[in-house]
C-alpha cells in the first residue's frame, strides 16, 4: 500500500482518480479547495 497525496481533490477529475485509488486499497491524502467552485463535494472521502 502506498501513502498518496492529491492536490485538487475537490474537482472532477481529481475525485475519480481518488475513488480508483482509493477501490486499489492504497492510502489517499486529498487536498482541495471548494473556494473557486462551491459546488463540488469532496466529504465522500472522510473516514475512508
Amino acid at each position: 500500500m502506498e501513502n498518496i497525496m492529491v492536490a485538487g481533490g475537490a474537482g472532477f477529475i481529481v475525485s475519480n482518480l481518488c475513488d480508483f485509488l482509493l477501490v486499489k486499497g492504497e492510502s489517499v491524502v486529498c487536498v482541495g479547495s471548494t473556494i473557486i467552485d462551491p459546488t463540488q463535494d469532496a466529504t465522500r472521502f472522510r473516514g475512508c
